[in-house]
């Protein structure tokens, strides 16, 4: 409202330059007042420190378009604050009619059953607050606590633009509110307690950015997204019901959410990105079945926890990825296509977790996961319970089970790819193929397998190791494909056609082995394969090579002979002997190599089965030196400790003798070494030896295993007498080849150097191993070139190749070097560098993905990465494309993914197949299904990254968007109308601007976004919706953001590191319904904000660093909080060509190092609204320059001159130094005063007249309670400086008398101006007369006396006014100023009569009697003996009564029928009717003022000429005279009597009065 009387006033200032500006409006409350009533502001009204302002009771507030400013106390209760301003926008629901109630951070207000209505924010708290019963209707924000606190019990928000509950900083204590049809129910970042809260009809329900949040009691109905939270804020809620909700839990990158107790319903559950703090406990969702991305889709990296979490009727139930941890227990989940997915590099843990689905219950690809009492239902024969893919697995017990379906074919219980897995106890039911593990390392103590079709356990190229296994009834108990194993303890395999089924180059171990009732056509045991077996019955054994293990007893000693518990190694079983060293081992009767250590030293011998009698002694490492001996073969094996075994002398292997390191360190103190003598060998599997020196000779032999190598911490000398080929050694020191010696080494290195002696030859040969996959599957004829030989990969889709990496001899050294190996399939090419002096073993992932249409679920797996895409592909309305984390797509030249149903990608690279080509990039389709959802997600190499058209959405989080070529990276094409939100993502290398928006409908939403190396413009957008946070805008980008006709919203922009050529942030035709804020950044071009044709900006919190900061043409609106910061130099604010209307209203203006700091300018005859400049500080040395532009500053000072060029400037309040004014230009300086009219020192409503007595300027009245006057005091123009010396103020007020005060030195003087106006009392009246009850008869008078008296005027002074009232309370007679009022002309009945008294102030009081008028009774018979019943007197034998009963008025004898004088007694006949009276006679005692008639017959004769002759004329003529004379004194008779009231009175009337 300032603004708007400040556009006023200083439009009268430009009308009238030696006038003085007043604003009436604004007002300030200084001492405790109470409101009551209707009460309507006509301005701001501040309450100021130390005084309360009460509200009473039934008072309700009309704000109109002003706000109510608490610096005091406001206390307020069952009142109503709301505006009857008319909307000025066809449709609004009445919101932002006026500011709302602010509590200032000095205030505080308690507000109980109180309604505030039409707001812009209805409680706006910097301070305290404390209410009850609060009702906020219609406003951008219900209650907006800044900073402040606040405890609230019982409020009602309804039809909220924005929030209804918004936060940031202070705190928070709310219960029992609700909030209908609003943005957003609660947005928190402070610290909030809130309980029994309900949302209804919502964007957002409850979002914290910050802070800390604990509620519960949370109820949300029909909700876009039901809680949102992000990192930063840690909310803790519970008691949850929701339903309707599009996405229950907004969870972004959370590092603080506890919900617990909540049931929800809705399409989604929970999205998560990046989460690192997350717990949910006694938790459901019921999906409605419709969505087809995942209800739960978590991306975590920290640990996040499900405890009783529960989700039905979802298609897609849980997903799981990122870095962290997934926990998850005593919980339930369905999926139609999945119950839960867990992918990603983190870990995944459940424990008593219920998985339900007809097709996928739980997909693995986390590197590892932690399973147990883990329950799988499995409803169709589709189904998959568990599939892996990758990773190293610990489970416990689970069970997967399904209803038995004859026909079942292709159902499987668990399948693994490329895993390593250790589990207790699986149990599968009713499955067709049990396990299903393909290049795949299973141990698994316990497994039943019960009920299939296919297999009870198929291996594909993988290995099993199993205490117990139970298989019933399917096809093949075990099926072996490739070069698998199996090592069993004990199998139960019943109901089989072929219990075991092994194909070439796989074996099996199973020590027990107990067929049952196998198919009498097949064996038990049938293949290509190895077999060792054991078993109490007879098995029939088909295959390549069986063996049978026999149990034998063997005896375990130390090298003295004594019993010791051995650990010992046999056909890969891990046994131990007892304490009397006896062990019973499966062993063939052909021999078995059996390992016994103890404490990790021992030895490697073959005992044989069914031999009795058999001991081994175990040796253990001798204190000093330490030879083996011809024949010994010792191992040494992982001490218990873990420690390296240590050996503190020698170390001698004799010829044909053998030490083999298993899995261990050997450790040579330094002063000793090790010889290898003969044929002497040392071998090492996973294995290390620190040594000095290691000397070997002869035809000994020192190396690794096909398996694993063996290290060697030391120098190796080595002298042979023959070509020595060693494997898999590797030498971390130096190498010595004695002459003569030649050594061929492969699959090992020497780090050190190789000194080789005359005549030696040391060759290092390295292996390359190539392998093709397309998903898993090999790639035949795919081409490999190694350094531009080409080979083609086989039916395995392997290429193997080998060469010399090294070569040192007696004359020098050659290496082979760096080699390039490029693979080629189709369009997809890939390369992998070889250092050939290693062997390398490398597969490359070739995966393709089908082009064309996809109608059902495509998922890329990370394991089958890279995949490549030759032709575009469109994504169904009913299809779903899944990119996992870790997946890289490479998409051909010019190629796009449309997605007309849902595209799911995790942390992965989408980009073009290299060589400069360009992808066409995500295309958004026109499905109202359209989905695109990235988390983590690359797009490169596109041109554009990606296109929006339709009506889904798209939701990107930590995604890079890169290299788009000659294109802007996302387009948001015209009459989209689909939503896109992004965040934590960034934009970088584009050939035409970064993103460009053009006009729609969709809301834009952008939040923690980055961009660099535009090339255009960050972001150009056309009247679009935006809600943009957090953006950062880089180098390389010439413009910054170039927003036009836009609205929503731009916070938080960071350009400190903006390097660009033209302006950081231009706004261009905004009209309202925008803001932007919080911004800084540094001045590299044109301008850090410009805007042109903007009818209503609204910017806040601006950091600047440069010249020019703001460059601000023909716009209007709002500027606030800004800081500039310059060089000494440049123009820190330019604003040309204003609007004629509206102004440019600048706030809180802090500026500081420019030459000048605001430069204005208007053309000539340009007309513009004033600059408003409010609050601020300008340091430069030209603070303002003004061309013509009027100016209004209020609180501001200027540190610097002031120039006016023709300007009209008025100054409020502030320090204003020099100012120059040339050209016509004028500047007037006002203060504020609070004109404060009190009596009895409470504050009261008053008029006041200011006299500039001499002073030009015009008298000016105001009016209002406390109300704020700008006074002026100095004037400057082009003649010279004025001050005003002195003003005299005239304080009036209805009812009081006036009071004036003279306000000398304005410029100085106190700003209170304290009015004491004396208090009028009303007169005090009183009537002296009538009496009360008096009785009077018609046609009489009754006379009324009043007399008064006052406190401040003589009676004299007094008006006095006379009011009569009939019975019915209608007014009859009235009279003016006199106080004897005579009462006459009223009809019979009873009257009262009033007297008013008016003193000159308008104050009166009033008197009144009561009396009654009788009827007439002109002859006074209406006596006691008269009969009403009657009227006739039987005392006198005549009629009586009143006269409208009485036959004889007059009682003259004569009725009222012949009576030509019915109520005079002294006439009764008029012969010639002239009203005069033939005789008149009157009775003793009555008098008539009748005159007798001179003419009874009117002939014109009088009586007593009647019969004469002329002669008498003299005679006759006296006669007359007597006559006339007669009548005239009757006449006057009359006339006095009728003064007086008529005849007689009524004094002996016998009636009764009222």
């Amino acid at each position: 409202m300032r603004t708007r009387n400040a556009l006023a006033l200083t439009a009268l200032l430009l009308m009238m330059s030696l006038s003085p500006v007043i604003s009436a409006a604004d007002s300030t409350v200084t001492v405790n007042t109470t409101w009551s009533g209707s009460m309507t502001l006509t301005g701001n009204v501040t309450v100021a420190q130390g005084a309360t302002l009460t509200i009473a009771s039934g008072t309700s507030v009309d704000a109109g378009e002003y706000g109510i400013l608490v610096e005091g106390h406001l206390d307020a209760e069952e009142a109503v604050f709301f505006s009857s301003v008319p909307p000025l926008t066809q449709g609004s629901h009445g919101q932002g009619l006026w500011p709302g109630i602010e509590i200032a951070s000095s205030g505080s207000a308690e507000l109980n059953n109180v309604t505030v209505a039409n707001a812009s924010a209805a409680l706006l708290v910097r301070g305290s607050l404390e209410g009850s019963d609060l009702v906020l209707n219609d406003a951008y924000r219900g209650l907006s606590l800044l900073g402040g606190q606040a405890t609230l019990d019982g409020v009602d928000a309804h039809r909220m633009d924005y929030e209804a509950f918004y936060v940031d900083g202070g705190s928070l204590t709310l219960n029992d509110a609700s909030a209908v049809e609003v943005a957003v129910g609660m947005d928190l970042n402070g610290q909030v307690n809130a309980s029994e809260i309900t949302v209804h009809e919502a964007g957002v329900g409850i979002r914290t950015s910050g802070g800390y949040l604990n509620a519960t009691g949370i109820g949300i109905v029909n909700a876009s997204v039901g809680l949102a939270t992000k990192a930063g804020a840690l909310s803790t809620i519970s008691s949850v019901y929701a339903t309707g909700v599009s996405l229950g839990i907004d969870a972004s990158n959370t590092d603080g959410l506890t919900l617990s107790d909540a049931a929800m319903q809705g399409e989604r559950m929970l999205v998560a990105q990046g989460a690192t703090s997350m717990i949910l406990d006694d938790v459901s969702f019921i999906a409605d079945g419709l969505e087809l991305r995942y209800v739960f889709d978590a991306g975590c990296d920290g640990l996040c926890t499900l405890n009783h979490v529960t989700i039905g009727n979802a298609k897609k139930g849980v997903s799981w990825s990122g870095s962290g941890t997934f926990d998850v227990s005593n919980s339930s989940f369905h999926g139609d296509m999945r119950a839960m997915a867990a992918s990603g590099n983190g870990h995944l843990l459940l424990e008593d977790v219920t998985l339900t689905s007809p097709m996928t219950a739980l997909a693995v690809q986390t590197p590892t996961s932690t399973l147990s009492d883990v329950h799988i239902t499995l409803t169709s024969s589709d189904g998959v319970g568990i599939d892996v893919l990758g990773g190293d697995h610990d489970w416990g017990a689970i069970t997967i089970e399904k209803p038995f379906v004859s026909s079942d074919a292709s159902s499987t219980g668990v399948r693994a790819w490329y895993s390593t897995m250790e589990a207790e106890h699986l149990t599968l039911r009713n499955v067709s193929t049990s396990l299903h593990f393909e290049d795949t390392d299973a141990v698994v103590a316990n497994a039943e397998l019960n009920i299939g079709s296919v297999a009870g356990l198929h291996l594909i190229d993988s290995s099993y190791v199993g205490t117990t296994l139970t298989t019933v009834a399917q096809s093949k108990g075990v099926l072996m494909e490739g070069p698998s194993s199996i090592q069993l303890h004990d199998w139960t395999a019943q109901l089989h056609d072929t219990p075991l089924m092994m194909a070439t180059g796989s074996e099996g171990v199973i020590r027990s082995f107990s067929p049952v009732n196998t198919a009498p056509s097949s064996s038990d045991a049938l293949g290509d394969g190895v077999l060792y077996y054991g078993s109490t019955g007879n098995p029939s054994i088909s295959v390549s090579s069986a063996y049978e293990l026999l149990e034998t007893p063997v005896t375990f000693t130390d090298l003295q002979g004594n019993p010791v518990e051995a650990d010992v190694e046999v056909h890969g079983f891990s046994l131990a002997s007892n304490s009397n060293g006896a062990l019973t081992l499966p062993l063939t009767s052909t021999g078995s190599v059996v390992d016994a250590t103890l404490e990790g030293a021992g030895v490697r011998v073959v005992l044989y089965g069914g031999q009795s009698g058999q001991s081994v002694q175990v040796p253990v490492i001798p204190q000093g030196d330490w030879t083996l001996t011809s024949g010994q073969d010792v191992v040494l094996g992982p001490r218990p400790d873990g420690q390296a075994h240590q050996l503190t002398g020698d170390l001698v292997v004799s010829n044909n003798a053998k030490l083999t390191l298993q899995g261990t360190t050997l450790v040579v103190d330094q002063a000793n070494s090790v010889s290898l003598q003969g044929s002497g060998e040392l071998i090492g599997h996973d294995a290390t030896l620190d040594a000095s020196v290691i000397q070997a000779s002869g035809s000994s032999m020192l190396q690794g295993t096909d398996a694993a190598s063996l290290t060697i911490n030391g120098e190796v000398q080595w002298a042979c007498i023959s070509k020595r080929t060693v494997n898999a050694l590797m030498v971390m020191g130096n190498l010595t080849v004695q002459p003569s010696c030649e050594i061929d080494l492969y699959n090992g290195q020497v780090n050190g150097m190789i000194d080789a002696g005359t005549g030696a030859v040391f060759t290092a040969y390295s292996a390359l191993e190539v392998k093709v996959l397309d998903k898993g599957t090999p790639v035949e004829g795919a081409l490999i070139s190694i350094d531009g030989a080409v080979s083609f990969t086989d039916s395995e889709g392997e290429v193997s190749t080998s060469g010399v990496a090294r070569t040192v001899t007696d004359s020098g050294e050659t290496w082979a070097g760096i080699k390039t190996v490029t693979l080629q399939q189709n369009s997809f090419s890939d390369f992998v560098t070889w250092d050939s002096n290693q062997s390398l073993s490398h597969t490359f992932m070739a995966s393709t993905v089908p082009s064309g249409t996809v109608t059902d679920w495509l998922v890329l797996e990370r394991e089958w990465s890279p995949y490549t895409l030759d032709q575009s592909l469109t994504l169904s309305s009913s299809s779903t494309m899944t990119i996992q984390d870790g997946v890289s797509l490479r998409i051909a030249e010019g190629s796009t993914i449309t997605v007309n149903g849902v595209l799911d990608a995790g942390s992965s690279i989408l980009s073009s197949t290299g060589s400069g080509a360009r992808w066409g990039g995500l295309v958004l389709g026109t499905s109202a299904a359209a989905s695109i959802e990235l988390t983590g997600t690359n797009l490169v190499e596109a041109t554009p990254a990606m296109t929006v058209s339709g009506i889904g959405e798209v939701r990107a989080d930590d995604v890079t968007f890169a290299r788009s070529g000659a294109d802007a990276l996302l387009y948001v094409q015209s009459g989209n109308s689909a939503d896109v939100l992004l965040r934590n993502s960034h934009f970088q290398d584009s050939g035409d601007g970064c993103v460009k928006l053009f006009p729609s409908s969709g809301t834009i939403t952008m939040t923690n976004v980055t961009f660099t190396s535009c090339y255009g413009s960050a972001v150009w957008a056309q009247q679009v919706p935006l809600a943009f946070s957090e953006l950062m805008i880089g180098e390389a980008t010439p413009q910054g953001l170039t927003l036009t006709g836009v609205t929503g919203y731009v916070e938080h922009v960071d350009a400190l590191s903006f390097v660009g050529d033209e302006s950081i942030i231009s706004l261009n035709s905004i009209d309202g319904n925008f803001l932007l804020s919080n911004v800084k950044g540094n001045v590299t071009g044109t301008s850090g904000i410009a805007g042109d044709a903007n009818r209503e900006l609204n910017i806040d919190h601006v950091l600047l660093y440069g010249a020019p900061a703001l460059d601000i043409d023909d716009s209007a609106g709002l500027l606030s909080h800004l800081e500039l910061i310059g060089d000494n130099s440049g123009t820190a604010f330019v604003s040309h060509h204003g609007r004629s209307m509206d102004s440019l209203v600048v706030e809180h203006l802090n500026l500081s190092g420019y030459s000048v700091g605001l430069g204005l300018h208007l053309d000539e005859g340009e007309v513009s609204a004033p600059f408003i400049l409010r609050d601020s500080v300008m340091t430069a040395s030209t603070a303002i320059s003004t061309e013509g532009y009027p100016v209004r500053l209020e609180q501001t000072t200027l540190i610097g001159d002031m120039e006016m060029y023709g300007a009209e400037v008025s100054a409020i309040d502030g320090n204003i130094g020099n100012v120059d004014a040339t050209e016509g230009a004028s500047f007037t300086a006002y203060r504020t005063f609070v004109l404060d009219a009190r009596q009895n020192s409470q504050p009261v409503e008053a008029s006041f007249t200011l006299d500039f007595e001499a002073s030009t300027m015009n008298a000016m009245q105001v009016s209002g309670t406390t109300v704020d006057v700008e006074l002026p005091y100095r004037t400057v123009t082009d003649s010279g400086e004025t001050m005003v010396a002195s003003v005299t103020i005239t304080a009036s007020r209805a009812g009081s008398p006036s009071t004036t005060l003279t306000l000398t030195s304005p410029a100085s003087a106190d700003a209170l101006v304290v009015f004491n106006i004396a208090i009028n009392q009303a007169p005090t009246v009183e009537l002296l007369e009538p009496y009360a009850g008096q009785r009077v008869m018609e046609s009489e008078f009754i006379r009324a006396t009043a007399t008064a008296s006052d406190d401040l005027d003589d009676e004299s002074a007094l008006v006095f006014s006379w009011k009569v009232y009939d019975a019915q309370g209608n007014a009859v007679l009235q009279s003016g100023n006199e106080k004897v009022y005579n009462i006459t002309d009223l009809t019979a009945g009873y009257y009262v009569v009033e007297v008013t008294a008016t003193d000159t102030y308008g104050a009166s009081s009033t008197a009144s009697k009561d009396f009654e008028y009788t009827q007439l009774d002109t002859d006074g018979d209406w006596t006691s003996s008269c009969s009403s019943d009657t009227w006739f007197d039987a005392t006198t034998g005549k009629s009586c009564g009143p006269n409208v009963y009485d036959e004889d008025d007059d009682n003259d004898g004569f009725s009222d029928s012949k009576d030509a004088f019915p109520l005079d007694p002294c006439a009764q006949v008029d012969t010639d009717g002239d009203t005069q009276p033939d005789v008149l006679d009157c009775p003793e005692g009555y008098t008539s003022w009748l005159t007798e008639d001179m003419d009874d017959d009117g002939d014109g004769t009088p009586d007593v000429l009647e019969g004469t002759t002329t002669a008498d004329s003299d005679t006759n003529l006296n006669a007359l005279l007597l006559v006339v004379t007669l009548f005239v004194v009757g006449v006057l008779l009359f006339f006095v009597r009728l003064r007086r009231g008529g005849p007689g009175d009524l004094t002996g009337l016998d009636q009764t009065h009222l």
